[in-house]
């Protein structure tokens, strides 16, 4: 039987590998952090976050696996994130997936299984590993890779979240097409009180089926991109992308797929099935609430450009929108960091 191993392989690289058992953690920071690249391949991973949920100061590739966070302040976090399978349920306090984040300039000296900082070198292995009072759950100082297994970790709600610092890293307060997230495939639910998918650069849309539940209230939105020439730009997959207000709605500037933007003077209650219907009143796709919904973005390959769409919901149905397949390639909406 081979044991449950956690290997630095040098000062710079760190795998963690897990093979059909638990690994359980207590902390008070991020669950998963990488000081460079993360990577999700396979596994069951389940996280109840102080902070970030999931965090590389550089890219985070997610290609597989079942991961679930219940709680986070931001549920993932990277320089560039890349979504490329799997099954993803993010809910945040803040955004949901953020590109643009940076280092923990609050980092304690208490981080993760092995006590790893960097510029050391250990090599551990245990079939059991419990870690209770770290500030972070797994922690490398440059390349997590997370092959396979059960991960469990079960962070403290007390404190304040680093994450009020995590853009100083890299680059402060800023925009920049540097930051990139990149959706490409997998099934992605997202459940965020600050701006659903928010990316300081550019967000790609390419496959895989996306929902959003996004902000209750204004000053976040469902999606949003940075400024300075920043695009959204959608060429496959499913996204429905839902805020209880409009007032910082950004839509797809770009790309080969259509979209079609509802703006609602009443709002639809929670858990309700919503049918996008053509002209015809033939359902072209559907998705169903999370929380109260003012404001919907709809991306699906049925959906035709020009032609017109209505919500129904219930016994009601909405006032037509045009679907629109966006040529500008820049961001002329809110935009930029928050």
């Amino acid at each position: 039987e081979k044991s449950l191993g956690v290997v630095e392989l040098s000062p710079k690289s760190l795998d963690i590998t897990t093979y059909a058992k638990t690994k359980t953690s207590d902390t008070a920071d991020d669950a998963i952090h990488g000081n460079g690249y993360v990577c999700v391949k396979d596994g069951t991973i389940n996280i109840n976050a102080a902070d970030d949920g999931i965090h590389a100061d550089g890219i985070l590739d997610l290609t597989g696996g079942n991961v679930t966070i219940s709680n986070s302040y931001e549920g993932i976090e990277g320089k560039s994130i890349y979504i490329k399978g799997g099954n993803i349920n993010a809910k945040a306090s803040d955004d949901g997936i953020n590109a643009g984040g940076g280092s923990d300039s609050q980092s304690s000296s208490q981080d993760s299984f092995g006590g790893y900082r960097p510029g050391q070198t250990t090599t551990t292995t245990t079939t059991t590993t419990t870690a209770d009072g770290s500030y972070k759950g797994i922690k490398a100082g440059s390349t997590l890779n997370v092959l396979s297994g059960n991960i469990t970790i079960n962070t403290s709600q007390t404190g304040t979240p680093s994450s009020s610092d995590n853009n100083m890293g890299m680059g402060g307060f800023s925009t920049t097409s540097d930051y990139l997230i990149s959706i490409e495939g997998g099934t992605l639910v997202v459940n965020s009180e600050g701006d659903g998918i928010d990316s300081n650069g550019n967000l790609y849309i390419k496959g895989g089926d996306v929902t959003v539940y996004g902000p209750s209230n204004g000053g976040n939105g469902s999606l949003d991109i940075g400024d300075n020439g920043c695009v959204f730009e959608v060429t496959g997959g499913k996204l429905a992308a839902m805020a209880g207000t409009s007032d910082m709605a950004v839509a797809p500037t770009g790309g080969s797929q259509a979209h079609v933007v509802f703006t609602l003077s009443s709002a639809i209650a929670a858990n309700t099935k919503v049918s996008v219907c053509d002209a015809s009143g033939n359902e072209v796709t559907s998705f169903t609430t999370g929380k109260q919904t003012k404001h919907v973005v709809v991306s699906d390959s049925k959906i035709t450009n020009g032609s017109s769409y209505t919500l129904k919901y219930g016994s009601t149905t909405n006032s037509a929108a045009v679907a629109t397949l966006a040529s500008s390639t820049s961001n002329q909406g809110p935009g930029g960091f928050r």
